[in-house]
C-alpha cells in the first residue's frame, strides 16, 4: 500500500478504495463526502471515544439514506453529529473547572447543567443540541 510520509494511506489509495467501495454498493461518493467523513471520524474519536468514530459515521450514512440520500441529507445528518460532539465538548470543558459539587463523587466534577451546542445547517436550520437531545428550529 502506497504511503505518505507520516505513514498514512494515500489520497491515491483511498479514492480509489472509495470509488470500488461506492461502486459496489451502488452508491456515489465525492472527495467532499470523504473529507467530510473523515472530518467526522476524527471529532468524534478525539472528542468522544475512538471507537465511536466508524460506528458514527455509520449511523450518519444510515440517517442520510433514510432521509432520501441527497447530499442535503448527509449535510443535515453530518451536522446533528457535529453538533452533539460540540455539546459534549462544552459539557466536559464546563467540567474541566475543578470544582467539585455536593454530592459529585470525589474526583469527578459536579454538572454545570445542561451544555448547548448549536450548528446552523446548510438548508437555514440551527441544530441545537443538549442532554435532553437534538432538536432543529428555523
Amino acid at each position: 500500500m502506497a504511503a505518505d510520509g507520516n505513514g498514512n494511506a494515500s489520497v491515491d489509495v483511498l479514492d480509489e478504495w472509495v470509488a470500488e467501495a461506492a461502486g459496489a454498493l451502488g452508491v456515489e461518493a465525492s472527495r467532499s463526502d470523504v473529507s467530510d467523513i473523515l472530518d467526522l471520524a476524527s471529532r468524534v474519536a478525539h472528542g468522544v471515544v475512538r471507537p465511536g468514530a466508524p460506528v458514527t459515521a455509520f449511523l450518519v450514512g444510515l440517517a442520510a439514506g433514510r432521509a432520501g440520500g441527497s447530499r442535503g441529507d448527509v449535510e443535515a445528518a453530518l451536522e446533528t453529529v457535529l453538533a452533539l460532539v460540540e455539546r459534549r465538548a462544552a459539557a466536559a470543558e464546563a467540567g474541566a473547572g475543578g470544582a467539585e459539587g455536593a454530592g459529585a463523587t470525589p474526583g469527578e466534577p459536579a454538572s454545570a447543567g445542561p451544555a448547548v451546542a448549536s450548528v446552523e445547517r446548510s438548508d437555514g436550520l440551527t441544530v441545537e443540541a443538549d442532554d435532553a437531545g437534538t432538536e432543529a428550529t428555523a
